[in-house]
């Protein structure tokens, strides 16, 4: 067998379901990398934000508004990025767990697309 139109038609339910498993997981872990990405971005803006504070004396601090740039308060502005990355964090926590999912979902389909093949040559010999 060559192709996959001459699978018998659980085989290439399983293969189907394998791909749109595998697409599913390639889509979760890009999403996990954007995040990964944002939590670092605010962490250093955090960082960055602290570094000024200690300095003391007068610090400035601006927030992007749409395309306006606005003067915030550097501890209102701390404190919306601490909350962004508490929610990022959460967001990747539910991604790990779906990775995890559908890795196991994967390794189950393989098995038995597996143990289907063994025993069509199990058969043919």
């Amino acid at each position: 067998m060559s192709s996959i139109e001459e699978l018998p038609p659980s085989v290439r339910k399983l293969v189907a379901n394998l791909q749109r498993l595998q697409n599913e997981l390639q889509t979760v872990i890009l999403r996990k990398q954007q995040l990964d990405l944002q939590l670092r971005e605010i962490e250093i803006a955090i960082d960055e934000i602290d570094k000024a504070l200690d300095k003391g004396g007068d610090v400035k601090t601006y927030k992007l508004r749409g395309i306006v740039l606005i003067s915030v308060d550097p501890g209102d502005l701390k404190k919306d990025l601490e909350e962004r990355k508490e929610i990022i964090e959460e967001r990747i926590k539910i991604l790990d767990r779906q990775e995890s999912m559908l890795r196991k979902r994967i390794m189950d389909v393989q098995k038995e697309i597996r143990e289907i093949a063994r025993g069509e040559t199990g058969r043919s010999e």
